[in-house]
């Protein structure tokens, strides 16, 4: 049997169903919140920093109690750029556009960049083969735009597809192969040992560190200078194998 439910539903209702319950992992830290759920949809966490205006980090674990098929409604606004490191997944996203259908896979060692703008119909596959880990960094375009050197702010050119100037726009949306340098940073936010203002300092620079490596890679792919990897052969086999699960079910 397989679930299936609009991404909101599974995001937003499950954490407000039976069986929730939020934590507070930093007593000083009232923006720094798990929600911990346990219901016939799946069983997990997810956990939400608020670091400053227009720039959060989100932690998310859980397992499916079946397969699940996740709904994206299309032409939905996002105002924020996301950043998705998969920890542990083996899934993939379906989105359809005029031109086709891409496959965009969700497995572990890979990360999704989503740029602003209006979402194209999506879904997402995931099977309850293993759980669910995500690390996620979501920064509005104005806050990214600060970082531009120039008084303008105009954005350069070989990074424009990941800003949009209208939320009227469609997204960019595409999956990376994550860089040994994004799996040590990655680390260190899952292992952060301080609390109170120092951990929000520590966990505010790491966050910006790996849209930095994003932003980097993205410059060195589009120079020709990296290609992504091809998948290694563990990997095609754990897709072939989410695939026929999803079939049987």
């Amino acid at each position: 049997m397989t679930i299936i439910l609009t991404d909101e539903e599974f995001f937003e209702e499950q954490l407000q169903g039976i069986g929730v319950e939020q934590l507070k992992p930093d007593a000083t830290d009232k923006l720094d919140v798990i929600q911990k759920f346990h219901n016939q949809i799946s069983q997990g966490w997810s956990r939400r920093i608020q670091l400053r205006e227009g720039i959060f980090i989100k932690i998310n674990h859980y397992q499916p109690t079946d397969c699940l098929k996740l709904i994206y409604h299309s032409e939905r606004e996002c105002r924020f750029l996301k950043f998705s490191f998969a920890l542990s997944a083996i899934a993939q996203w379906n989105v359809t556009s005029i031109l086709g259908e891409t496959i965009l896979p969700c497995i572990t060692g890979t990360y999704l960049v989503r740029s602003n703008g209006l979402t194209l119909k999506t879904f997402g596959n995931f099977s309850d083969v293993e759980p669910y880990s995500f690390i996620e960094v979501f920064i509005k375009p104005s806050k990214l735009r600060s970082f531009v050197a120039s008084p303008e702010r105009a954005f350069p050119l070989n990074l424009q597809h990941l800003v949009k100037p209208s939320n009227q726009e469609i997204y960019y949306l595409q999956t990376r192969d994550t860089q040994p340098a994004m799996n040590t940073v990655l680390q260190q936010i899952l292992h952060c040992p301080y609390q109170g203002i120092v951990k929000r300092a520590f966990l505010e620079s790491k966050a910006i560190e790996l849209i930095a490596l994003v932003l980097d890679h993205e410059v060195a792919i589009g120079q020709g200078e990296a290609k992504k990897s091809p998948l290694k052969p563990e990997q095609i086999e754990r897709i072939h194998y989410a695939k026929e699960i999803l079939l049987k079910n």
